[in-house]
């Protein structure tokens, strides 16, 4: 029960009703009652040392490094570098804690219909969370849009959550899950209600990385037993849900000035200049990186000529940026076997919607940096626990048959001893 308030406290996050969001916050104060509660019950939280974990555990080791060598900067260091370290600590007891039977099942029925609140707040205007923002509508015009966003939450922060909730309710609309019939019902008005507010964040990553989780969904589709069925149902599922999903695409005004722009004019916000300095700095640092937040520093210098923190946009150059490549080979060693191991099970319901959430995860973490996100953490251990499971049965490999002289010889077997007369 803890670790399900801990969940739906994650997706609320950014409400800071006391205005003390820098100390506390919900999702903090749920997370030390976890950690505590874990520490209680070793042998269920802390039993098991998957192999993510000792991977992300190295790049964790490069930033205190990195922190050591750089005292002028100690302190930001020391904060960010206790972040990494207790998200990876999140990581292995949720890793350990969605083992058990049912527990994989009820926490994505939480994240789903937790952020179709949000999504539902949202729409009547109780988050308070419209952010007018500047977009290019042509070179040299800018026009003030409205993004939305949810309790001052970044907006491509708050696609992502609606992203997940939404390949949530539509992995349990297209595969056959067993949850109750109550919830089973309100699955499609909460996939609608989370689209909307999707779209009019404006964030071209969640909308772009929520079609290839839905392509993701479909693929796995047609793994294990009724192939046929099973992918014509999730074909078609997606297809009406990429009808709807354009159709609000070209009425939000917001999202198709901003599409419009990257289609016409190759406009990526700035990002592809962050890249490419990134890239650049990189041929100094490329083995060991330079921690953080030396190196969002450096590259704040080198993108403004000022030394202020600019981070990259992209979780793939965050991670060579603060732990090189020795670091980075070991986190994306990490996040392939989370994959892999939803990868297994993708023939079963809870397998193929784990496989579809962390692929959106990663897509979208290719235009925004989220080491710091628990959400991010929570769908690794997601996708990691999916082929872990105490039930789960990972689809066997086709064993080749044997050439018809090999399975014929059985018949003409040589006896073990014989009679001579």
């Amino acid at each position: 029960m803890v670790f399900y308030v801990f969940l739906f406290s994650v997706v609320f996050e950014g409400y800071d009703p006391l205005g003390v969001s820098d100390v506390f916050t919900i999702a903090k104060l749920s997370g030390y009652v976890l950690f505590f509660i874990a520490l209680a019950h070793k042998s269920q939280c802390f039993n098991e040392f998957p192999k993510p974990f000792i991977l992300f555990v190295i790049p964790g080791l490069f930033m205190v490094v990195h922190s050591i060598l750089n005292p002028a900067l100690i302190v930001p260091a020391v904060i960010l570098t206790l972040t990494y370290v207790q998200m990876t600590v999140l990581f292995l007891i949720s890793c350990n804690l969605l083992r058990r039977p049912g527990m994989l099942r009820n926490s994505l029925i939480v994240l789903a219909f937790s952020v179709a609140l949000l999504a539902a707040l949202s729409l009547l205007g109780i988050t308070g969370t419209q952010r007018a923002v500047s977009v290019a509508t042509a070179p040299g015009h800018n026009t003030e849009i409205d993004r939305d966003s949810a309790f001052g939450m970044d907006e491509n922060y708050i696609g992502m959550l609606y992203g997940l909730g939404a390949i949530s309710c539509l992995g349990f609309a297209a595969q056959k899950v067993r949850i109750p019939g109550v919830l089973k019902v309100l699955l499609w008005p909460a996939f609608i209600v989370i689209i909307w507010p999707l779209v009019q964040t404006g964030s071209r990553g969640a909308m772009a990385s929520f079609g290839v989780g839905m392509l993701a969904l479909l693929f796995v589709s047609s793994a294990g037993k009724h192939k046929i069925f099973r992918l014509l149902r999730a074909g078609f599922v997606v297809a009406v849900v990429a009808a709807l999903f354009w159709k609000m695409v070209l009425s939000s005004q917001i999202a198709t000035d901003r599409w419009n722009m990257t289609i016409e004019h190759g406009d990526t916000a700035s990002r592809s200049a962050i890249w490419l300095q990134v890239i650049a700095q990189l041929r100094d640092t490329w083995l060991f990186g330079e921690g953080i937040p030396m190196a969002y520093v450096d590259l704040g210098r080198r993108l403004t000529g000022f030394a202020r923190m600019k981070g990259p946009h992209n979780e793939f150059l965050n991670m060579f940026l603060i732990a090189g490549i020795t670091g980075a080979v070991c986190a994306l060693g990490g996040w392939y076997y989370c994959v892999r191991s939803a990868w297994r099970v993708r023939a079963t319901p809870l397998g193929a919607i784990s496989f579809a959430a962390v692929v959106f995860v990663l897509t979208m973490s290719c235009d925004v940096a989220v080491y710091h996100r628990k959400i991010f953490w929570l769908t690794l251990a997601l996708a990691y626990a999916a082929g872990r499971m105490v039930n789960a049965a990972p689809i066997p490999h086709r064993r080749r048959a044997l050439p018809s002289t090999f399975r014929n010889a059985r018949q003409y077997r040589i006896p073990e001893q014989l009679s001579i007369g």
